[in-house]
């Protein structure tokens, strides 16, 4: 009982920081955003943040409930889990292409002056070629993030996205501050740093010597890293010490 109490307050705690967390950084974005930028520049970077929103989510095919809902269904069959893991990649990869595909083309032939009035063509452009990295970035968190709450690994899961939140508003800050890029290239590539330090953070979270996983848990081992997630995980057999790699 104290068990299950013990993982209900962990779990607790960890979702209620991270909905802190989100909410601080969304809060923080738009604060700076108004600081710096008139109202119409606002209204502009709002349009693009819809425009970013839309790209994201075809391109993960929304898939985030599933890949934790699977996950933890399956954590305690390796094989099946590996399977569906790979599976639920090559969709996502296929996804982000198709939508840098039509990316490129809408940005090449779409009425940006209407779409983004007030921004100079070229710089509208821009902004969305710089985009599309930042949209591969916000997969690999969001994919990291929801494997490892479907493992149980919820203090990982926490640390995925409160890393990501403070990174964000800092890449935002800093360079609204030294005006090195544009607005919209800011917001269209603080992602991206955000998703190196992401899978930094969780090749050195992960990054033990291997050896004995008692119930058949994950943990990692140096040469199982998952280059497509940049997340090192490998899969140990309790029963046969048999060790296979997450290979997507």
């Amino acid at each position: 009982m104290e068990d299950k109490n013990s993982k209900f307050w962990k779990a607790f705690f960890g979702s209620g920081s991270v909905t802190v967390f989100n909410a601080l950084r969304a809060f923080v974005v738009n604060k700076l955003l108004a600081i710096f930028l008139p109202p119409a520049a606002f209204a502009c970077v709002g349009q693009f943040l819809n425009l970013m929103s839309m790209g994201q989510a075809t391109s993960s095919l929304a898939m985030q409930n599933g890949w934790v809902s699977l996950t933890a269904q399956n954590k305690e069959n390796h094989e099946k889990l590996l399977g569906i893991w790979r599976g639920g990649f090559r969709m996502t990869t296929f996804a982000t292409i198709f939508t840098c595909i039509f990316a490129v083309l809408f940005c090449f032939m779409a009425p940006l002056h209407i779409i983004l009035p007030g921004i100079p063509e070229r710089l509208a452009q821009a902004a969305i070629l710089f985009a599309l990295p930042g949209m591969f970035a916000s997969n690999v968190i969001t994919i990291s993030a929801a494997v490892m709450n479907g493992l149980g690994h919820m203090r990982r899961w926490a640390l995925i996205n409160i890393v990501s939140s403070l990174w964000q508003i800092l890449w935002v800050a800093f360079f609204l501050y030294t005006g090195k890029l544009s607005v919209l290239s800011i917001i269209a590539t603080q992602t991206v740093f955000a998703g190196v330090c992401v899978s930094l953070c969780l090749q050195l979270l992960l990054w033990k010597p291997h050896g004995a996983v008692p119930n058949g848990s994950f943990e990692p081992d140096r040469r199982g890293l998952v280059s497509g997630l940049g997340v090192g995980i490998a899969v140990d057999q309790p029963a046969g010490g048999y060790q296979g790699l997450a290979e997507v």
